[in-house]
């Protein structure tokens, strides 16, 4: 069984895809500045408020403000339920889901790093948009920055969870879910921008080792989602660890062996910075 990444490289912003499973599109920043940001000469970062930290240029993607912060706190979440098969199912579960994450991240961006990103928008669809991987029948979700949403791809899905032992249980979903989380997090702290810009000024190499970063830099962060909604233990998240990033090597996204590394980080860390896959040795990002 296969959950590993392919696709992507840079384009004008960025085209990062997950494989089983997940696709991330990014676009150009476009909201407007906040007011006095014309005159002092700056770009602020795209959240819609004044920023409490500095301007894109003066951020960096190994020392970013993110990694200052604690991992989130744990959350009263219920276990949601899921028939991976049913679009109504899905819907219910974002639902559910959605607001959740919102719980354990956005009060965290807001209070520590003065981010107040918008709210998500959650779709079931059929297929992947075709610009967005040349494996489209093994994409399952992917988040898409032009409208800020995460999409569910339900065809694709159906397909996957036919193999899956036990899919109605939820936690390979919600590994997925938080994945995708996790690139909204990057895209609103401005990661996501910051490593396009890299991947588009960089060698075909650079710029495929910049594509991993992000991506597994995803993968730790989901895992740090799935401890805070408190539904598994260590034994549990292993299980979904090895089921979620069971599959081969991607140069877009990495080995599984390293999508299993960052997974148990993220799960185990008690500080972003560990999540910090800009600064790690290559052989963590092959």
């Amino acid at each position: 069984m296969s959950v590993w990444i392919t696709g992507g490289g840079a384009a004008a912003v960025a085209l990062v895809a997950l494989i089983a499973f997940v696709v991330l599109v990014t676009q150009p920043l476009t909201a407007p500045a906040p007011p006095g940001a014309e005159d002092a000469g700056q770009q602020p970062i795209d959240v819609g408020i004044q920023p409490k930290y500095a301007p894109i240029p003066e951020l960096d993607l190994q020392s970013h403000p993110l990694y200052t912060l604690a991992p989130p706190a744990t959350s009263a979440c219920p276990k949601p339920e899921l028939k991976p098969e049913s679009s109504d199912s899905w819907e219910a579960f974002t639902a559910e889901v959605g607001p959740c994450l919102d719980d354990i991240w956005l009060p965290l961006l807001q209070q520590e790093l003065g981010l107040r990103p918008p709210p998500l928008d959650y779709n079931v669809v059929s297929q992947a948009p075709p610009e967005n991987s040349t494996d489209l029948d093994e994409v399952l979700a992917y988040y898409s920055s032009e409208d800020n949403s995460i999409n569910f791809v339900l065809t694709n899905i159906r397909r996957y969870s036919a193999r899956l032992p036990q899919a109605n249980e939820p936690g390979v979903w919600l590994a997925l879910f938080g994945h995708e989380y996790a690139h909204y997090i990057q895209r609103h702290t401005t990661i996501l921008d910051l490593s396009a810009k890299q991947e588009q000024d960089a060698t075909e190499d650079k710029a495929l080792e910049f594509s991993r970063r992000t991506e597994l830099q995803a993968d730790c962060l989901g895992a740090a989602s799935l401890r805070a909604l408190d539904l598994y233990d260590s034994e549990q998240a292993q299980r979904i660890n090895t089921t979620f990033n069971a599959g081969g090597h991607s140069t877009t996204h990495g080995s599984a062996a390293n999508a299993r590394h960052w997974f148990t980080t993220g799960w185990n860390t008690d500080e972003l910075a560990d999540c910090n896959t800009f600064a790690a040795e290559a052989a963590l990002v092959s």
